[in-house]
């Protein structure tokens, strides 16, 4: 009788052992969903300050990401030097001091003025981001930012 319930002790072992594993390896796996470190900080809007490289610009609005690493503005508006072209001043930077400005000229737009965009789940996703804006004419579009493009009619 003592070998039996030691035989019955082993088998309900054995079986819950294999539940357990099984239960762990068929379980559907989380996707890693990014931590606040992750996340870069987001500022949008009229309240977003355009830097002073920016004189040919007459501003509108902005976006700015922020990470640990690095940071990006976009500075919407129109050109100072032609009112009738829409202008995006994009401004990258380093953490260590290195910085790339690049202008994205819409000709005959009027003033371009960003749309808020999702905030963006990852730093990866901030700096390639595709903002939409509308401009003075009443035209659509949208500002990608892997390639520093813009594309009207979207």
């Amino acid at each position: 009788m003592d070998s039996l319930v030691r035989y019955r002790a082993w088998v309900v072992m054995g079986v819950v052992f294999v539940v357990v594993v099984l239960a762990v390896s068929l379980a559907p796996k989380k996707t890693q969903t990014p931590t606040g470190a992750d996340r870069p900080r987001v500022v949008f809007g009229s309240q977003v300050q355009a830097p002073s490289a920016t004189s040919r610009l007459i501003y509108t609005n902005g976006w700015k990401a922020t990470s640990a690493q690095q940071s990006i503005g976009v500075f919407a508006g129109r050109q100072s030097a032609s009112p009738r072209n829409g202008l995006f001043v994009i401004l990258r930077q380093a953490r260590n001091g290195h910085r790339r400005l690049v202008d994205v000229v819409v000709r005959g737009s009027g003033s371009v003025t960003l749309l808020r965009p999702t905030t963006p789940a990852s730093e990866q996703q901030a700096f390639t981001e595709t903002l939409h804006f509308i401009t003075a004419n009443g035209a659509t579009g949208t500002l990608d930012l892997s390639g520093d493009s813009v594309k009207l009619g979207d």
